[in-house]
């Protein structure tokens, strides 16, 4: 009990991941609630998703991203005690989710690539049709998929106890890559759209654990030298 206390004492920001998760859930139903109507939004096209095959199984790991945000989530906020750690990762996740927020209300978009027809069934493609109606192909880019997955990993890659975990690092880096697959394979997200959050990805990761690290450490140097 002493030690949940004093993790909460020392990362006073943790009550912003629920509240912000519910920020999150309820703009975005009010913003696929917009555009239910065709033609009140973009259609997103990348002449590779053509190339790309169907492949219901992978509908696994699509689904498996919940786990995954969720698992880092749980490791960053309650069971890592490095608070710089904790503080990146949160303003990660919450600043490439708010950008996605904002595209999608000033650039509203959607997907025409599902397959309408199965020519053949199993438990995967019960999955799929499922997820087809409860998960609408509208507001995709860029792919939260994507994003939130390639930014655990590298989060995990910047962790002081688990960029020692080479195991640990390979899995995370193995599912981050099969839960982005899955989302060309069950035509949930075209090109344009993984590319997207790839690159959101990498620039966010450059802002907040290179260039602002670098300047904290920059003025506390120059802190540093002038009480000397």
């Amino acid at each position: 009990m002493q030690a949940i206390v004093e993790m909460f004492r020392k990362k006073k920001q943790i009550w912003i991941v629920p509240l912000y998760g519910i920020f999150y859930m309820l703009t975005f139903r009010v913003l696929e609630n917009a555009i239910r109507i065709p033609g009140t939004y973009h259609l997103i096209s990348c002449p590779l998703d053509q190339y790309i095959p169907f492949c219901e199984y992978f509908v696994i790991f699509y689904y498996s991203w919940f786990a995954y945000v969720a698992l880092a989530e749980i490791y960053f906020c309650l069971m890592d005690r490095d608070v710089s750690e904790f503080n990146k990762f949160i303003f990660y996740l919450g600043t490439g989710m708010t950008i996605f927020l904002i595209f999608s209300a000033v650039y509203p978009n959607g997907l025409n690539i599902r397959p309408r027809i199965f020519d053949h069934d199993n438990i995967f493609i019960q999955m799929c049709r499922t997820m087809y109606r409860t998960d609408t192909p509208t507001n995709v880019f860029p792919s939260i998929h994507v994003f939130n997955s390639l930014a655990v990993f590298l989060a995990a890659c910047d962790s002081k106890r688990l960029k020692k975990r080479k195991r640990i690092l390979a899995f995370t880096g193995i599912w981050a890559v099969l839960i982005i697959l899955s989302t060309a394979f069950i035509k949930q997200h075209s090109c344009y759209d993984i590319a997207a959050g790839i690159v959101m990805g990498i620039v966010l990761y450059r802002l907040y654990y290179v260039l602002i690290p670098d300047r904290i450490r920059a003025r506390e140097a120059a802190s540093v030298r002038m009480e000397i």
